[in-house]
């Protein structure tokens, strides 16, 4: 279904790569049509599976990575520059697993807990984050 004209918008958008080794900000321009993006990855293939992460509170946890692959989450306008707008955004459910567990950011609690409540089995995937 497409969206009238009158309700069209485009700019600017960020998006925030979570990677094993930091956390890097991605600026798009985008149109009100779907599209894929690419991005680089910074951070390098671990040979260890473990990662000990520290909060700002000196807190730490430690977790398992998935294999060799780096990325952790992404989030979609983190910053809520179009908090209104509706945007769809997939990633696989472990990706949503790392966002519960390590972004201290509250909203970004709930876009993993809804995430993950609308994939096939909604109390196992939470029960693994605990």
């Amino acid at each position: 279904q497409e969206t009238p004209e009158n309700q069209r918008f485009s700019g600017s958008l960020c998006v925030r790569v979570n990677e094993s080794d930091g956390t890097y900000d991605h600026n798009i321009e985008f149109e009100d049509v779907p599209f894929c993006q690419d991005f680089d990855c910074f951070s390098r293939r671990r040979k260890s599976n473990k990662k000990k992460f520290v909060y700002s509170d000196k807190t730490d946890i430690s977790i398992d990575l998935v294999g060799e692959f780096p990325l952790l989450w992404i989030r979609v306008d983190p910053n809520f520059d179009y908090a209104p707008a509706n945007i769809l955004f997939r990633q696989p459910d472990w990706m949503w697993k790392f966002q519960l567990l390590l972004d201290r950011d509250v909203i970004a609690q709930y876009e993993a807990i809804h995430a993950l409540c609308t994939l096939n089995n909604c109390s196992q995937n939470l029960l693994d984050c605990l």
